[in-house]
């Protein structure tokens, strides 16, 4: 069962030394990871769902979504899988002490260092702990990738109109609303990928973490 993470979620962040750990980190988890047969199996058969309808398939005018369902907690939502390059099982991973507290960690996949960030605090949401059920679901966009923890990812995809969406209700604010692009009827929210993405508080730099 994964490690949990101890951290300082306020406090301002010395990146130097945070990316100088990372590379440490790197370096020993490359000594301990290497993936086992059935490990790549579960990567390659998460990955073939993911990939099984292109992005390309999504019209030119950006009026249909193409989501990946997951969950945290009891709450279910969605992602672009435009935005999406794979989902993994999270088997090991280590913690950075002093990051905020949605930084879970760093952990090797593929042969390249990843950092994981858990919505739940990010969200306010609260958090039961880890189980080895947590997936991993890896964003892209080209020039920044890292991996968001979830409690379960299903294995279909769904597809509809972005016009469908509506408001979110009122008890979704602060964060969670910033990030959300609306709710269907059945419940689900579409998370903002794209936004998640570009957001600095998801890209270690040289500067201070932004307060939350």
């Amino acid at each position: 069962m994964p490690t949990p993470v101890a951290t300082q979620p306020r406090s301002p962040i010395d990146w130097s030394a945070l990316r100088r750990r990372m590379v440490a980190a790197h370096a020993l988890l490359d000594q301990n990871t290497s993936p086992t047969a059935e490990r790549r199996r579960d990567i390659l058969r998460a990955r073939a769902r993911v990939a099984a309808v292109a992005p390309a398939s999504m019209t030119s005018t950006g009026t249909r979504l193409e989501l990946l369902e997951f969950s945290l907690l009891h709450e279910t939502y969605g992602i672009e899988t435009a935005h999406v390059r794979e989902v993994a099982y999270l088997h090991d991973y280590l913690p950075l002490p002093g990051a905020p507290s949605f930084v879970l960690g760093i952990t090797h996949l593929h042969g390249r260092m990843l950092t994981i960030f858990n919505l739940k605090p990010f969200f306010g949401l609260s958090s039961q702990g880890l189980t080895n059920l947590n997936k991993i679901i890896v964003l892209e966009d080209g020039a920044t990738e890292f991996g968001l923890l979830a409690d379960s990812v299903s294995g279909s995809l769904r597809h509809m109109e972005e016009g469908s969406l509506q408001a979110l209700p009122p008890t979704f604010t602060g964060l969670r609303a910033q990030f959300s692009r609306g709710i269907t009827a059945d419940s689900l929210v579409v998370l903002d990928a794209r936004r998640l993405l570009r957001d600095s508080r998801f890209n270690a730099g040289p500067a201070d973490h932004p307060s939350l």
